[in-house]
């Protein structure tokens, strides 16, 4: 066998025989929501970049729907606004084509003192 220099990662045949040799553990749920694991200091430092992120997210994600809700409120009272003004334009538009007629006219400029021709108008030619 030719000695060759063994890589520093690889365990010794000795080691490997012992880590084989050890109890597997199983898997226990409880363990898992356990305090004393991931209640201490370490692990809260270490873990405190992730929460603060996911506290800003949730941040956002509340004023976002508060965004959302005052704006879709905007839009209703937007829509209620142009329907009532849609409604008051044809209304007016309506009296005005009714004010506008001829016979309304009459009626309205004979108070002053003006009277409906009962002749045609006549032209006048300048040469």
């Amino acid at each position: 066998m030719i000695n060759t220099p063994r890589p520093q990662n690889e365990p010794r045949a000795t080691e490997k025989a012992s880590a084989s040799s050890e109890p597997r553990r199983s898997f226990n749920l409880f363990r898992l929501f356990d305090p004393e694991n991931y209640l201490n200091s370490e692990q809260v430092v270490k873990n405190l970049p992730f929460v603060l992120f996911c506290s800003c997210l949730t941040l956002l994600y509340i004023a976002n729907a508060h965004t959302v809700e005052k704006r879709i409120r905007k839009i209703n009272k937007l829509e209620y606004e142009m329907k009532d003004l849609r409604a008051e334009y044809i209304t007016l538009k309506s009296e005005l084509m009714y004010l506008s007629k001829q016979s309304e006219v009459a009626k309205r400029v004979e108070v002053a003192g003006l009277l409906e021709l009962s002749s045609a108008p006549k032209k006048i030619y300048i040469d």
